[in-house]
């Protein structure tokens, strides 16, 4: 049962007020009969510790505004219905569910303002393009696909692709005479269930390679897929179309894993930005593409 703000201020108001009567009644007559420097200082760190719950439970009591509600004029209904607007009112999609509040309470509140929040940005990114992304509850099994790092998943009902799970992993450069850094890198896995995919199903990964017109140096000036994919079709269908070429040459390297045991296919990127992986109207249909190649009748 959700506690109201009366409620919330018992257990911090009520604590902080009995611990401060009770040390005044037991310290005041030590420093009557004794005073010193240590024993004000020392009463005036316990009052203003204990006074510091009171205050708290005085915060978490505060009143919330009373929520005014007006009433607009009755509406009036068409005697027939129109079945146009009825057939418009039927398709149009229905918005994206708001993120709900999970935390709860003052260290609550803190956890929340401290949390990284990658995974609400590209959910928030993904909805302004149309899409109808929500956030998972934690815990999900396809949180581990990838590795550890992970902030949770974005689901994404009735399209190719059906979650992204976003990872923060900070690695440590090592030591040295002035100390060792540290590198945060972001990555965003595209999840595409295949129920193709089995437990006897053959290991794929796939990879995009960049191609310079000069080793290491040179311009980029095209992008090619390798890997294996066992007989799929999957590389040269990839291969053959150009138009994932040059939003990815502009982006970032994409990394196509299977996961056979639970029949899914990852489209993983990975970012080395604060921000991770949050794509253009442009990147997100390359994706989709790829998902489209992934569930394409297999040649073999």
């Amino acid at each position: 049962m959700k506690q109201t703000p009366r409620q919330r201020k018992n257990w911090v108001f009520w604590v902080g007020v009995t611990l401060l009567c009770i040390f005044w009644l037991a310290f005041i007559p030590v420093l009557i009969s004794g005073p010193n420097i240590g024993n004000i200082i020392m009463l005036t760190v316990f009052t203003a510790l204990w006074g510091g719950l009171i205050l708290v439970g005085l915060w978490l009591s505060r009143k919330e505004p009373p929520v005014e509600i007006k009433l607009g004029p009755e509406p009036v209904y068409p005697s027939q219905p129109d079945a146009k607007l009825t057939q418009e009112v039927r398709q149009r999609p229905e918005p994206a569910a708001e993120p709900t509040q999970t935390y709860r309470g003052f260290f609550g509140r803190l956890k929340e303002k401290l949390r990284d929040k990658t995974r609400d940005e590209l959910c928030a990114r993904l909805c302004a393009m149309g899409i109808d992304a929500r956030l998972a509850e934690r815990g999900q099994v396809e949180e581990k696909f990838g590795g550890k790092g992970s902030l949770g998943l974005i689901e994404i009902p009735e399209r190719s692709i059906r979650w992204v799970n976003v990872r923060k992993v900070t690695t440590s450069s090592g030591g040295g005479p002035y100390g060792g850094g540290s590198t945060t890198y972001y990555y965003t896995e595209y999840g595409v269930p295949d129920a193709r995919l089995g437990p006897d199903s053959p290991g794929t990964r796939i990879k995009t390679i960049r191609v310079k017109s000069f080793p290491v140096f040179g311009k980029v000036i095209d992008l090619r897929w390798e890997g294996g994919d066992y007989g799929t079709g999957v590389i040269d269908r990839l291969n053959s179309d150009h138009q994932l070429k040059e939003p990815i040459m502009k982006s970032h390297g994409v990394t196509i894993t299977a996961i056979s045991d639970y029949s899914c296919w990852i489209i993983s990127t990975e970012t080395e930005t604060e921000t991770g992986d949050t794509p253009s109207r442009e990147l997100w249909n390359c994706y989709e593409a790829i998902a489209q190649h992934l569930l394409a009748e297999w040649s073999a």
